[in-house]
């Protein structure tokens, strides 16, 4: 049988899977990041809904103001906490894929390296695996935080009150 050879993105995945726990963290980081993001929303809504109603207490609306500014802290302190997370794994995996680059590179015949300009194998350890960065340090956890399934369960659940008439 033949062996299929993996592509780019299962090699680098192969590495990732090292900092499992970190990208993990990373991304429970930023799902928290998202969703106190989203919370300030709700308490405008709140805050709407008490305007209408002719609430004038003062005092109401600078804690709903107040919980406001807390969950934007919240939101800034877990983004923050998910990037460094995932920027630390990210080097991580970046600094094994040129460990083995040059482990392989070490045990090509000299003929073959002599063949190829050096500014070619400067490009690919160097550049190419540089590129490698922004995808897996912000990319895969962003995204997949964005995409997270409790977000749209709390949208959907809040909406809903939201539009019960008044």
């Amino acid at each position: 049988m033949k062996k299929k050879k993996k592509g780019t993105v299962a090699w680098v995945m192969e590495f990732a899977g090292m900092n499992r726990k970190s990208y993990l963290g990373s991304v429970i980081m930023a799902i928290l990041s998202v969703t106190a993001g989203f919370l300030p929303y709700l308490f405008i809504a709140n805050m709407v809904r008490a305007l209408i109603n002719g609430n004038r207490d003062m005092h109401y609306y600078l804690v709903q103001c107040a919980y406001m500014a807390l969950c934007w802290l919240i939101n800034r302190i877990f983004h923050a906490i998910s990037t460094t997370m995932s920027h630390r794994a990210t080097f991580g995996v970046l600094a094994e894929i040129r460990r083995r680059l040059t482990k392989k590179l070490s045990r090509m015949p000299l003929g073959d390296v002599l063949d190829d300009a050096s500014g070619s194998y400067k490009n690919i350890i160097v550049e190419r695996v540089d590129s490698i960065e922004t995808t897996l340090a912000h990319i895969i956890p962003e995204v997949i935080s964005k995409l997270n399934p409790v977000d749209p369960t709390v949208r959907d659940i809040t909406h809903r009150f939201q539009h019960i008439r008044l």
